[in-house]
């Protein structure tokens, strides 16, 4: 009776997951196609200092800017959107030539690649103990963030950091549940992933891996090296892939050294303020407080047709509706993650790596990048794990947690549909 059970059971998760997907993507790509319609990706910035212009130009023309920071971003992923264009164009089902048939395809590959995002994060959510319909909920929290809502929204690299963060944390899961065994190869092409998309993330992964080592064995030393191993790996990879490509546009490598130069000027000269409005950035992660706008100087050089772009920076009116949401999902937060760590699960050692991911973001976006919330998918799905705390209550808490949680579900979807609305109706009166 069991294995039937068992295969019951796997065909009914297997239809979940693919209900959830066609799900997430109808609503990603809805609003892609909005954004597109609107001309949003023809204009840097507009949308909380997000770059469509080049995050298109990357993935559908495979134009590399050999820059550091995104060593492999056009490299790995050009490869899926450029080749089946030119076979269709070659073809002659369609009029369009290949570049506009790449765009077209950049504009269904970020959505649906943002959606099966959601086969990791209900299947984490199972693993790890929570019911199917606490995972369910825990699924749609992260459907209905408003980070996801926005960068899943987006040709850009963002919600592919964060697709790749989310497969990170079944490996950090499967770690912990055997006993440390660590599957080297799955690591290095997670490792490989994250790197190639933004070098930074390759600490993320280093952490949940690290993280889950030291628990098991209860040492320092031994993890280190197989975390730094598999980082160093992952980093020979990417510059090996960044060299291949690099020669391939004939791009010469001082020319890299040069580009970098770009950097300085994401190096934040308000450190103590940005760290002060991390907590107001965490939880515009799961839901808008209110959106302001200020002028975008890149719009007056190029003579764009929105001058202003959308941001979260600076703090709430304390006073307003807005604060009293942030405030009770910052509660909600720090109540998830104080039972976390009371939990006697698995959940206690994957809260303990999702803090240090936070605090890892927390101190990396002090310094770095004029919009926190931009690099919100980093950190969103430890803010999952950390939430998760509340349906953990077992016995006479249990109904309530859960009813808790679905009013602050409801309230996240209400309050983000109005957000939306709220950007979608100033864009449209331009």
């Amino acid at each position: 009776m069991a294995p039937k059970v068992t295969t019951l059971k796997l065909k009914q998760n297997i239809l979940v997951c693919i209900l959830l997907v066609l799900f997430a993507f109808s609503l990603h790509y809805t609003l892609t196609l909005m954004f597109d319609k609107l001309n949003i990706f023809e204009q840097f910035d507009v949308l909380f200092s997000a770059d469509p212009v080049r995050g298109i130009a990357a993935i559908s023309y495979g134009k590399n800017e050999g820059d550091f920071v995104h060593p492999n971003f056009s490299n790995l992923f050009k490869l899926l959107i450029k080749i089946p264009a030119i076979i269709i164009a070659k073809s002659r089902v369609t009029d369009s030539n290949v570049a506009e048939i790449s765009r077209a395809a950049t504009l269904l590959f970020i959505p649906f690649l943002a959606s099966t995002k959601t086969i990791f994060v209900y299947s984490f959510f199972c693993l790890i103990g929570l019911s199917f319909s606490q995972a369910l909920l825990m699924t749609f929290l992260s459907i209905f963030s408003f980070s996801q809502l926005v960068f899943a929204s987006i040709p850009e690299h963002f919600t592919i950091s964060g697709v790749v963060c989310a497969a990170a944390y079944l490996l950090a899961y499967d770690t912990l549940k055997h006993n440390g065994k660590v599957h080297w190869l799955a690591w290095i092409i997670v490792g490989t992933l994250a790197a190639a998309i933004t070098v930074t993330n390759i600490i993320i992964i280093g952490l949940l891996l690290l993280g889950s080592l030291v628990f098991i064995r209860r040492r320092l030393f031994p993890p280190l090296l197989q975390t730094s191993a598999i980082i160093v790996f992952s980093l020979l990879i990417n510059l090996f892939l960044s060299f291949v490509f690099d020669m391939e546009h004939q791009v010469p490598y001082y020319k890299k050294l040069q580009h970098t130069q770009w950097i300085t000027k994401f190096i934040n000269n308000d450190p103590l303020i940005k760290a002060a409005s991390f907590p107001y950035a965490l939880s515009n992660t799961i839901t808008s407080s209110k959106i302001q706008t200020k002028e975008s100087v890149i719009s007056i050089v190029t003579y764009s047709k929105y001058k202003f772009q959308f941001t979260f920076e600076g703090f709430p009116d304390i006073f307003s509706l807005d604060s009293a949401f942030v405030l009770f999902t910052l509660v909600l937060l720090s109540l998830g993650t104080i039972l976390c760590f009371r939990s006697k699960t698995i959940l206690y050692p994957l809260s303990i790596i999702s803090l240090m991911i936070i605090g890892y973001n927390w101190l990396l976006h002090s310094v770095w990048g004029d919009e926190t919330f931009l690099y919100s998918q980093h950190w969103l799905m430890s803010e999952l794990v950390l939430l998760s705390g509340i349906l953990s209550l077992k016995k006479q808490f249990s109904n309530l947690a859960t009813t808790i949680f679905i009013v602050f579900l409801s309230g996240v979807v209400i309050n983000n549909a109005v957000k939306l609305h709220e950007i979608f109706s100033l864009l449209f009166a331009l």
